[in-house]
């Protein structure tokens, strides 16, 4: 890859001439900054690689005195967060949130699966320690869809109190999964409700789907 000009001005990674197949995909970061009557011509060497390499790491690799090298980062993730939500489910106590942002060379599911890949081949030689351990079912299937049709449920099959119901409706909750996301303080807040219907409404919730709604 190549740069080639001679005017004043900024020069930024847009303006990087790419051979067929290459791309830049951050073409506003600014490489450097031309004065009047100066011209620069660059030649740019790429190559794959994986997470950081320090410019004194690419020197070693290079070999080559009229080359200068720089810091290479590989890593198209710029961004990654996680938090653990509360399950209403006796099935699954647990729901992971996970946050992943990057710089537009990978979309961020792709990056989810590529890394839980990598994970499971790294563990997968503790695995066959015990190879009679393969048959274990560790998710439940059957349960996680009898889950899923319990909160797809509209919330006119938990036979509540017409005012109860009327509020629910209003404030725009139709199915049991938007009741039960809902906390005990939340719902207490609702015009026209409060403490009294919030243990109507659990009771409800126990008794037919066995869920609850999420503590304060």
């Amino acid at each position: 890859m190549t740069i080639r000009a001679n005017k004043a001005g900024i020069i930024k990674a847009g303006d990087i001439e790419c051979p067929l197949g290459f791309e830049v995909f951050n073409k506003d970061l600014e490489i450097c900054t031309l004065s009047e009557d100066a011209e620069v011509a660059i030649d740019i060497y790429a190559t794959r690689g994986r997470g950081f390499k320090t410019a004194a790491e690419n020197r070693s690799e290079i070999g080559s005195l009229s080359i200068i090298p720089i810091d290479s980062n590989f890593n198209p993730i710029i961004k990654v967060g996680y938090h653990v939500e509360e399950e209403t489910s006796d099935v699954i106590t647990d729901k992971l949130i996970i946050e992943v942002g990057t710089n537009g060379l990978i979309k961020s599911g792709d990056a989810i699966a590529i890394a839980s890949k990598i994970l499971s081949d790294h563990l997968k030689p503790l695995i066959d320690i015990n190879k009679s351990l393969h048959d274990i079912q560790v998710l439940n299937e059957k349960n996680v869809e009898e889950k899923n049709k319990k909160l797809s449920i509209p919330i006119e099959q938990l036979d509540l109190t017409v005012r109860s119901y009327n509020c629910l409706k209003r404030h725009g909750i139709q199915t049991v999964e938007e009741l039960v996301t809902r906390s005990k303080s939340e719902i207490e807040n609702i015009r026209n409700l409060g403490k009294k219907s919030v243990r109507e409404i659990n009771k409800k919730l126990s008794e037919l789907y066995d869920l609850k709604l999420k503590n304060n």
